[in-house]
C-alpha cells in the first residue's frame, strides 16, 4: 500500500460552517508509480455537494510514497473517506 507522506484535511467551505453540517465523502483514489495522485472521483458524499468538491479539490493535493511489488513502485487504486465534524 501506499504510504502518505503530504495529506492535508480539507477545510469546510464557508457555507458548511454558516449552516453547521457534517458530513462523510468518500473518495475513489488513484496514485501513480510516482507517488502523485493521477485521478480522484467523488463516490459518496453527504449532505452537502460542496464538501465533496472540497474534498476532491484537497485529496488531488496529496503525496505518497508509492506502492511497490517486489521493490519496484507500482500504481495503486484505493477509496479514501473524509469526515467533515461540524456539529449543530
Amino acid at each position: 500500500m501506499p504510504k502518505a507522506i503530504y495529506n492535508p484535511e480539507p477545510e469546510p467551505t464557508e457555507e458548511a460552517r454558516k449552516a453547521r453540517e457534517s458530513g462523510d465523502v468518500e473518495l475513489a483514489v488513484d496514485i501513480g508509480e510516482d507517488g502523485l495522485v493521477k485521478r480522484v472521483c467523488i463516490l459518496r458524499t453527504a449532505p452537502r455537494e460542496d464538501l465533496g468538491k472540497q474534498a476532491l479539490n484537497i485529496v488531488r493535493t496529496w503525496r505518497f510514497e508509492p506502492a511497490k511489488k517486489d521493490g519496484t513502485s507500482i500504481p495503486y487504486s484505493m477509496s479514501v473517506q473524509i469526515s467533515f465534524n461540524l456539529g449543530r
